[in-house]
């Protein structure tokens, strides 16, 4: 049946997958991908899935959906190995490649919760650490002058408007309409 709503245990059950896949990677994040913390993890997330009783008027968990979550996912995880990759071979390499400095990064998000993950979420791209908001401005600290932040903070801004379902064509950030 073309247009029909899905029944309401589809509902429950898409809203069930989409708090544990938020809750298992925080669980990922806080526990710094240990996999023996997972005895643990699992089961916690399971039952935080299970007994959260989101509030509808939320407009966070009206636009969040799996597939958006997992390409943010799977782009935080890339990102933050390449990180610490990249910031370990800096500091057991030879020559030491650290130039450090500050850049600012003009933001196209709006204040809330998706400005916030975008500002720990640049902390994970090789060689960076958000280091200030001011205003609409991002201040980043940057651990050598040959890294492209404007790039990276760029894409990591994209990723994150489009897992808050933002149009950043406009300045004011205005979400858009999903069905």
């Amino acid at each position: 049946m073309t247009g029909s709503r899905p029944s309401p245990t589809i509902r429950r059950l898409s809203a069930v997958t989409s708090r544990a896949a938020v809750l298992a990677l925080a669980w990922y994040v806080v526990s710094a991908g240990n996999p023996r913390s997972w005895l643990v993890g699992v089961p916690a997330v399971v039952a935080g899935a299970l007994l959260q009783r989101p509030d509808r008027s939320d407009p966070l968990l009206r636009w969040w959906r799996i597939d958006h979550m997992a390409r943010f996912a799977l782009f935080y995880v890339r990102h933050a190995i390449a990180g610490g990759v990249d910031v370990a071979l800096r500091a057991i390499g030879p020559g030491h490649r650290v130039d450090p400095g500050f850049v600012t990064y003009r933001l196209r998000l709006p204040r809330g919760p998706a400005r916030s993950l975008l500002v720990v979420t640049i902390s994970m791209l090789p060689g960076t650490v958000a280091a200030d908001v001011v205003g609409r401005k991002l201040v980043v600290q940057r651990i050598h002058s040959g890294i492209d932040i404007a790039s990276g903070c760029r894409r990591t801004e994209e990723h994150v408007a489009h897992l808050f379902g933002i149009d950043l064509t406009s300045n004011a950030g205005r979400r858009e309409r999903r069905s």
